[in-house]
């Protein structure tokens, strides 16, 4: 009998602590209404990074020692109050965590899309067709996707100093939208990826069993990265952390790239030079080094190319100050000055290239900053927080103006006709062009931002066959 106390005991304090954990990791987000069950399970789902490179690790492991602190105190009052009030602290405590953990993780909404299906899809999604209208004049594309850089207006009121000056004044060398925004599934970095290269949100349907592994990834899906390579362009890829993290490695062989093409950081791990290696990986500015030398030798060949890279320096949770700045402090509003600065110099270095004329440049934010740190410096609501956006060289001019709402799912077409190519109706996945005319809506201007949030939670049947490797629109 004393056994089964003693076990009962061990039950309660688990639980406890697991709830206490939850608790503190999901108020790390508080201002951050995107945070889902979905991206939790994707990651634990596709997380071989997690064994290969993950800087989360340490953050995960002091999470858990908070919790376990509280659970420690937790246990004590309990234990220390009579059996008549054990039960009612125990279910208090229970309710209270259900309840905070439900408002920020969505777990009501999860469960009923989880059930029943919609046919937002085929209502809303364009397979995607583009042609080339100059086939012996293609244009090369650059693509520099910035970690959690939102678009802080010069004059915008904040409480330190953390505008974001170069790429605002670099506004002046090319065409920015005004109210980029995010949406359910493009929240994150994977997430926000697929949003802008295949113009449909990053979803975790229940049926995982035939949905992703370490051969396919969004296999049906027909994605930017796909279109380009089946029109002769070569292609490359460079960020100085894994590719492995939430299945990016996956992702990129399944539309266009291979390995030889996609540089991260088991490239950087094998340089004798590991100076600049920070949390995540291999700091920004020895990859836009090596990503400048890389567009210097792709200009030179003939094909037309498509190269990318993307920054890790703002991600969260520990965001890193890079050698290249000169800055003592390594607090979060220099972190931002100096990804600002940096994006800066390598924009202006671009615009001084020969091969600048016959490419464009699309410099984009993924995402807006996940923690709620940025809310107590920025006492802008999160709801009219924007993400950073600007097209260099662009062929398509706005139609409408550049007061445009649309989310990265908007990108995809976007930055198909950025490059000269007729996309059919203006329209690819579930995506608009915002060179358009406003008559030609995006979803988010169409349903407004809470009803599009609740559309692409739901399953369907379509983006299913994006994900399955027995059938799809490919």
């Amino acid at each position: 009998m004393n056994f089964f106390k003693y076990c009962k005991k061990i039950a309660a304090f688990f639980i406890i602590w697991l709830l206490s954990t939850i608790f503190i990791a999901t108020n790390i987000f508080a201002d951050f209404k995107y945070f889902s069950l979905d991206s939790i399970i994707f990651h634990l789902y596709y997380g071989e990074g997690l064994f290969f490179y993950d800087p989360t690790l340490p953050w995960l492991i002091q999470t858990s020692i908070k919790g376990l602190i509280i659970a420690i105190i937790v246990s004590i009052i309990i234990n220390c109050c009579s059996n008549q009030y054990r039960k009612w602290i125990a279910l208090f405590l229970l309710v209270f965590v259900c309840i905070y953990s439900d408002k920020k993780l969505h777990l009501k909404e999860y469960i009923t899309n989880s059930i029943f299906s919609a046919d937002f899809y085929s209502l809303h999604w364009n397979k995607p067709e583009a042609k080339n209208n100059t086939p012996n004049e293609k244009t090369n594309l650059v693509m520099l996707i910035l970690e959690s850089i939102e678009d802080v207006p010069i004059n915008q009121h904040i409480k330190q100093d953390i505008n974001i000056t170069n790429l605002q004044k670099l506004k002046e060398r090319g065409v920015s939208f005004q109210n980029y925004q995010q949406t359910s599934g493009t929240w994150w970095s994977m997430g926000a990826v697929v949003g802008i290269w295949c113009g449909i949100p990053l979803s975790m349907p229940i049926e995982i069993n035939f949905v992703y592994s370490n051969e396919y990834f969004l296999p049906n899906a027909i994605c930017l990265p796909d279109i380009l390579k089946d029109n002769g362009y070569n292609m490359y890829f460079t960020k100085g952390a894994t590719t492995k993290f939430a299945g990016m490695d996956i992702f990129l062989l399944n539309h266009g790239f291979n390995k030889e093409n996609i540089i991260d950081l088991g490239y950087w791990l094998n340089m004798k030079n590991k100076g600049n290696l920070v949390s995540w990986g291999m700091a920004d500015g020895a990859v836009y080094e090596s990503f400048k030398l890389k567009l210097q030798q792709l200009s030179k060949q003939e094909k037309p190319f498509f190269a990318t890279m993307q920054t890790i320096n703002t991600h969260f949770p520990f965001e890193d100050m890079d050698v290249d700045c000169k800055v003592e402090n390594t607090n979060f509003a220099d972190v931002l000055k100096c990804s600002d600065c940096q994006a800066g110099k390598f924009i202006d270095w671009f615009l001084e290239q020969d091969f600048a004329s016959n490419t464009v440049l699309v410099v984009v934010g993924d995402h807006k900053f996940m923690d709620n740190r940025f809310g107590v410096i920025l006492p802008t609501p999160q709801s009219e927080r924007r993400i950073y956006n600007l097209f260099i060289n662009s062929k398509a001019k706005p139609e409408g103006g550049t007061d445009r709402s649309f989310t990265q799912l908007d990108l995809f077409p976007s930055i198909l006709e950025s490059i000269g190519m007729e996309v059919k109706n203006r329209r690819a996945g579930l995506g608009v062009s915002i060179f358009a005319h406003k008559t030609h809506q995006t979803l988010l201007e169409k349903l407004g931002q809470k009803e599009l949030d609740k559309q692409l939670l739901a399953r369907d049947p379509i983006y299913n066959s994006f994900l399955s490797t027995k059938q799809g629109s490919k």
